[in-house]
C-alpha cells in the first residue's frame, strides 16, 4: 500500500483575491497526515451546485473555489469516440439541453450542442476542467463512474492527459468500484485512488489496496477514522449538506468532506 498524503488543507484558505495569485502559491501538502489536524478540507461537490449554477461546470467549479474550497469532485465518463466529458448522469436530459446517453454522443456532439440547465453554462470536457484547475490552483478529486467504456486503454488516457498538465501532485482518484481504482493503481502506481465506502460494505477492501475511503457520516467515528491513519491512509467523508454531519466529521478526525455548500462548510468549521 502507497503511503498516502493529504492533498488539500482548505479551512483557512479562503479566496479574496485573484485565482492566479492563489496558483503561484499552489503547492502539495506533504508529509505525515498527523500534520495537519488542524484543519479538515472541505471539498465541492460537482462544484458548488447550491449556488445558482449547473453541477460539473467550470462555473460551478470556480464558485466553489471562490467560496472557500481548495479541492473540487467532479465525475467523469466516457464518450462515444472513446474521449472524456465532465458528467454525473449516464444520460444527459437531468443537467443539460440535452437528451440521450453520454456513451451514444462524441464529444464535440456534446460541447456543440449542450448546455447545462441552470445558466446554460457550456458542457466541459475532461481537458477543460484540467486547464482551469492548473491556472486557479484547485485540487481535484476525480469520480470515475461506473460505467461502460473504461478500461485500460481509456484510464492511459485519463491519467496522460493529468500528467501533461503537471496535475499528478494535485489529483486524486474516487470510485464506488474498486475494479476501476484498480486500473489507475496498474497505470499510475503513485496516483492516489480512495474507495467509496457505503452501508455495510466492509472497509477492508480498501486497506492494502487504496490509499483512503470515503465514507458516510453514520460510521464516521473517532475509532473507525484512527484506524486508517494509523495505516497511512486517508478517510473523508462523503457528500452531506448537514451541519450536524459536519460536526460528526470534524470531531471524528476525517480529513476533509464533499458539500453541495463549501461556503456554509467553511463558515460551520470556523467555528468548531
Amino acid at each position: 500500500m502507497k503511503r498516502m498524503t493529504v492533498a488539500a488543507v482548505v479551512v483557512a484558505c479562503v479566496v479574496t483575491g485573484d485565482l492566479d495569485a492563489r496558483a503561484d502559491r499552489w503547492e502539495p501538502v506533504r508529509g505525515d497526515r498527523s500534520t495537519v489536524r488542524d484543519a479538515a478540507s472541505v471539498i465541492g461537490h460537482r462544484g458548488n451546485p447550491a449556488d445558482v449554477y449547473t453541477e460539473n461546470t467550470v462555473a460551478s467549479m470556480r464558485s466553489a473555489a471562490a467560496a472557500g474550497a481548495t479541492a473540487v469532485e467532479f465525475d467523469v465518463r466516457v464518450t462515444a469516440d472513446d474521449r472524456f466529458v465532465v458528467m454525473h448522469d449516464a444520460g444527459l436530459g437531468r443537467t443539460t439541453t440535452c437528451e440521450g446517453l453520454v456513451r451514444a454522443k462524441t464529444l464535440d456532439w456534446i460541447l456543440q450542442r449542450c448546455r447545462g440547465q441552470r445558466r446554460r453554462e457550456p458542457v466541459p470536457a475532461l481537458a477543460e476542467v484540467l486547464a482551469w484547475s492548473r491556472s486557479a490552483g484547485v485540487d481535484l478529486l476525480v469520480e470515475l463512474k461506473q460505467a461502460a467504456g473504461w478500461d485500460i486503454d481509456r484510464m492511459r488516457d485519463v491519467i496522460a492527459a493529468i500528467e501533461r498538465r503537471d496535475l499528478g501532485a494535485h489529483a486524486e482518484f474516487l470510485s464506488f468500484d474498486p475494479n476501476l481504482l484498480e486500473l489507475v493503481e496498474q497505470v499510475a502506481p503513485a496516483m492516489r485512488t480512495q474507495l467509496i465506502i457505503s452501508g455495510s460494505r466492509d472497509h477492508d477492501l480498501a486497506i492494502s489496496r487504496f490509499d483512503g475511503v470515503y465514507v458516510d457520516p453514520a460510521e464516521a467515528t473517532p475509532d473507525l477514522v484512527s484506524r486508517f491513519h494509523a495505516l497511512g491512509m486517508t478517510a473523508y467523508g462523503r457528500n452531506s449538506n448537514n451541519p450536524a454531519d459536519w460536526a460528526r466529521y470534524w470531531s471524528a478526525g476525517i480529513d476533509g468532506f464533499l458539500t453541495d455548500r463549501p461556503d456554509a462548510a467553511d463558515r460551520v468549521l470556523r467555528t468548531l
